[in-house]
């Protein structure tokens, strides 16, 4: 047998074939997790995030209800702290663009409405 340091068309071929299988392998082994994820069990957790609004890039005011029982949040990079336990009453509004200062405003409101 000798060789050569040219590749044959026959060597080329099967290489191409190979990096093909590969590929296709990745790719089916990429839907599969996909799916695996998608389908994992969602627990119903008494936590719920009703509404969120960014105040910078890290730090964030947020609205939990856990139970029946709303608190609001004040959350960065390094600490969620409670900010005020908001009355029963306390109704937050479906989201939209324009729905920050609605939010602030019953946040205002909210606060007022406890001192």
């Amino acid at each position: 047998m000798e060789q050569t340091g040219a590749l044959s068309w026959a060597d080329a071929g099967s290489t191409l074939l190979m990096l093909l299988v590969v590929l296709v392998v990745i790719i089916l082994l990429a839907g599969l997790v996909r799916k695996l994820n998608m389908r994992m069990p969602t627990y119903n957790s008494p936590v719920k995030i009703l509404s969120s609004v960014a105040l910078g890039p890290k730090e964030r005011l947020v609205i939990v209800s856990i139970g029946e029982q709303k608190l609001l949040l004040g959350v960065t990079a390094h600490q969620i702290q409670l900010l005020q336990t908001l009355p029963d009453d306390f109704k937050v509004k479906d989201t939209d663009k324009s729905a920050s200062s609605s939010f602030a405003q019953q946040v205002i409101t909210a606060i007022r409405r406890d001192r």
